[in-house]
């Protein structure tokens, strides 16, 4: 079944699910759900119990542990397998949709176009595996495709930084990211920590200079005023972000004390 699924995987174009996969995979589903009532069926206990009395106690529970072993195997080695093929669809649709992600980056940057071809790429592909997967494939699969989404995505990000892309550009990604949350969580928020530090990458680099200047300027701001005491005395300033510049007004100064020499400041 699974050298079905790869054999399935094999096509010239862009990778698409298809009906025969999703059969494929539910059909390795249903192997793992008959392994334990199979089991029963043979009616294992009756012949465990005439082991007992032919052969002692001894036999029988260590052929009771060799049935309970291969049983657990077997359950784990199904399971796995099932893994497999849905990891070979994320691995399958990663380029596919790294390409989408590229392109659309450009036409939006540079010709005003939008993202849609990636979201009907993943829309007629989930439509698809949803109809025809058992609820417990699909959310496994599902899960998949986020994780090979977000790291094209990611992907995308470091690419585009080395190749020092303009503001604009980390904009769209930034824009894209959104709508793929939107996408696979709805109205939920996900608290995935590098989702977060992705999302906190992209808003820096897509940032104007006046933008990034004025965002420094408050964090060192909050750093002060969380500050409980003073060494050096304290200043108060003003300031006005301008469109060249930066203009620094000295309002008062409190205690000031001179540096420690010794100290390297």
């Amino acid at each position: 079944m699974c050298k079905r699924v790869l054999n399935l995987g094999k096509v010239k174009k862009e990778f698409e699910v298809t009906p025969q996969l999703c059969l494929a995979i539910n059909n390795i589903d249903y192997v793992l759900q008959y392994i334990r009532p199979f089991v029963s069926e043979l009616d294992i206990d009756e012949i465990i119990e005439r082991l007992r009395i032919l052969n002692g106690d001894l036999v029988a529970s260590s052929c009771r542990r060799t049935l309970q072993t291969l049983l657990h195997n077997a359950v784990d080695n199904v399971e796995n397998k099932i893994f497999e093929v849905l990891d070979l669809i994320g691995e399958k649709m990663a380029p596919v949709i790294q390409k989408f992600l590229i392109e659309g980056c450009s036409l939006v940057a540079y010709a005003g176009r939008n993202i849609d071809s990636l979201i009907d790429y993943l829309d007629k592909n989930l439509i698809l595996l949803k109809d025809h997967l058992t609820q417990v494939n699909f959310d496994r699969v599902l899960t998949v495709i986020w994780e090979s989404s977000a790291q094209s995505l990611h992907e995308t990000i470091t690419l585009s930084i080395e190749r020092r892309k303009p503001p604009t550009y980390f904009k769209t990604l930034l824009d894209i990211l959104r709508v793929l949350i939107n996408f696979f969580y709805a109205d939920k928020v996900p608290s995935d920590e590098t989702l977060l530090k992705m999302e906190a990458q992209l808003q820096l680099y897509a940032s104007d200079s006046h933008v990034l200047i004025a965002r420094y300027l408050w964090e060192r701001h909050r750093e002060q005023r969380a500050m409980q005491e003073f060494p050096l005395g304290s200043v108060n300033i003003r300031v006005q972000l301008l469109r060249e510049h930066l203009r620094v007004e000295v309002l008062n100064a409190r205690h000031l004390k001179p540096p420690d020499p010794r100290s390297g400041r």
